[in-house]
């Protein structure tokens, strides 16, 4: 991993970034906006960065939360799978510029 930094971490083939506001925080933001990981790099795929939308993407379901990928323009393609509060939907691939999942919101909104 290139770009490790405290709250994105690589352990083996798995990457984790803690995003560092609580639910209660993040349920706050307005549906499209973001939280962004710092920029980071695999092997053959560098300038990656995650994108976190606590309340879904411009296109998301209400009720649910978005998580992103995107990738460099000469980065290879990539094989992932994204969890939320250790929730997912399956491995993914992204073989364009960018990947966006549409993930349930793990919060009722009382946390804080």
């Amino acid at each position: 991993l290139v770009g490790e930094t405290p709250d994105l971490v690589a352990d083996g083939p798995r990457l984790e970034w803690h995003v560092d506001d609580n639910w209660g925080k993040l349920s706050n933001y307005s549906k499209g906006h973001c939280k962004t990981s710092p920029i980071f790099g695999v092997r053959r795929a560098a300038n990656m960065q995650l994108w976190f939308f606590p309340n879904g993407s411009r296109t998301a379901e209400e009720g649910h939360c978005t998580v992103a990928l995107e990738r460099g323009p000469d980065s290879a393609g990539i094989k992932f799978e994204f969890l939320v509060n250790g929730r997912g939907i399956g491995p993914k691939v992204c073989l364009g510029r960018r990947y966006l999942g549409d993930y349930p919101i793990p919060f009722d909104g009382s946390e804080e």
